[in-house]
């Protein structure tokens, strides 16, 4: 096996710069954004402060009028799921239950 998490914040910073000058803001989702990322970030490496940074783009993203099954809130709402199967902590159970309910 090859370790990837070193190259995960690297990673991120590519997908920043490179969505703000193609779309001109953030990109924060799930499928194709910071969420994603982030998401994958944690499972490799099992950070604290990839978490947190994880549940602010998951907030961020809440209210996105997309609602698709994995685009915007929605999409969202799963990376919460993922994170609270993956660490068992009820902050992100909260936090899936607070944006299933913003698209509720």
């Amino acid at each position: 096996g090859h370790d990837y998490a070193p190259h995960m914040a690297a990673l991120l910073a590519s997908h920043r710069s490179d969505t703000q000058q193609l779309a001109g803001r953030p990109i924060l989702g799930f499928p194709i954004g910071d969420a994603g990322i982030l998401l994958l970030h944690y499972k490799l490496a099992l950070s604290d402060a990839v978490a947190d940074e994880l549940f602010r783009a998951i907030e961020a993203n809440a209210d996105h009028p997309a609602r698709g099954l994995v685009w915007g809130g929605a999409g969202s709402a799963l990376a919460a799921l993922f994170m609270f199967e993956l660490s068992g902590d009820a902050r992100w159970r909260d936090l899936f239950l607070e944006v299933v309910e913003r698209l509720w």
